[in-house]
């Protein structure tokens, strides 16, 4: 029963490994000998799209059905390394600096951390000012700049590649912080419920759940925890903030969100970057005129059993027909969203 169906796939698998390891270090490091991360057209859609494939070149010794597991165990580490990084962060002005304490954790642990103590600042520099204390903002701005000096001397050291990916991204993250704190000031803000605040990702933790708190007009969410890596940033302009709030405002409506402009102005690595920002995994797709509503509701079904956002690349590209079958099966999984149930019937 099993030797004829081995022999033949053979053939599939002798291709499947050219294609996956041909080229690569071979060491202990599992990602260092796959091309598991890189595009192939071959197997992109093959095998590179399988569940926990990455997780299985991570951990090879761990069988495919305790992958999941693995996953939750995965985020369950992110968050008491969150939670550590917070008790060591109170000590920045005492103990250790942050520019110091930033070599402590993964990148995406620092920068968790330090929007979490940033929305803290800001909201109690916002206090005192309310309670009379009229140069509270501009001392805090005054503390940003210097943490922010602090950082960019630290680049001009010998680094390692991840260090100076990690630090940079806190450069970029903490120049959107300092000009927002700067706008403040401008603006004469004089509470953190005026809406040039409000309309800021708010990063809070919640001490009774342990967990992380995520602000932003109406929408309020929990940080997703899923791995994000130490992959750089975005820079934040306005219109990326008019972006964020739209998409959020969007989430927080059980609708969709779908910005429109000309190619190559960031629209895909924006809805990207706020997944980044939201620890929420995001799924890219190319679409094309041969996509059919078979694949589609393939593709919908995967994203609502996982909880990961989908984002459909040129979606005008698949034909009108196609279309009006993807908006019944879209609103289908809305409707089950809003009516928040576990289980739904997707298609008969």
């Amino acid at each position: 029963y099993w030797v004829v169906p081995s022999l033949l796939g053979q053939v599939h698998l002798r291709f499947y490994l050219l294609a996956e390891h041909t080229n690569c270090t071979v060491g202990d490091d599992m990602f260092a000998n796959t091309r598991t991360t890189t595009t192939h057209p071959l197997y992109a859609r093959l095998a590179w799209q399988m569940p926990f494939h990455s997780e299985h070149h991570r951990w090879p010794s761990i069988p495919f059905f305790l992958l999941p597991a693995v996953s939750k165990a995965r985020k369950l580490a992110l968050r008491e390394r969150l939670e550590h990084s917070l008790d060591t962060a109170a000590n920045w002005e005492v103990d250790k600096p942050r520019e110091q304490w930033l070599f402590d954790y993964p990148a995406q642990i620092v920068l968790v951390a330090s929007q979490i103590f940033w929305t803290e600042e800001c909201e109690g520099a916002l206090e005192e000012l309310e309670n009379g204390q009229e140069d509270a903002v501009k001392s805090y701005l005054d503390l940003c700049n210097g943490r922010l000096g602090s950082l960019i001397l630290l680049v001009l050291d010998d680094l390692s590649k991840n260090d100076r990916a990690k630090i940079i991204t806190l450069i970029t993250i903490d120049v959107h912080s300092r000009d927002l704190v700067q706008a403040l000031i401008d603006k004469k803000t004089e509470s953190a419920q005026d809406f040039i605040w409000q309309s800021q990702l708010r990063f809070y933790w919640a001490d009774a759940t342990r967990d992380t708190k995520i602000h932003i007009g109406d929408f309020k969410s929990s940080y997703a925890y899923e791995y994000v890596g130490n992959c750089g940033r975005l820079v934040i302009t306005p219109l990326t903030d008019r972006c964020v709030i739209t998409l959020t405002q969007a989430q927080r409506l059980v609708l969709g969100g779908a910005p429109a402009g000309p190619a190559g102005t960031g629209k895909t690595e924006t809805v990207k970057d706020l997944g980044r920002a939201l620890g929420i995994q995001v799924y890219v797709f190319n679409c094309s005129d041969q996509m059919d509503y078979k694949a589609m509701g393939s593709t919908y079904k995967g994203l609502a059993q996982t909880g990961a956002w989908g984002c459909f690349d040129e979606f005008n590209r698949i034909p009108v027909a196609v279309l009006s079958v993807c908006s019944t099966q879209y609103k289908t999984v809305l409707d089950a969203i809003r009516a928040k149930k576990s289980q739904f019937m997707f298609e008969d």
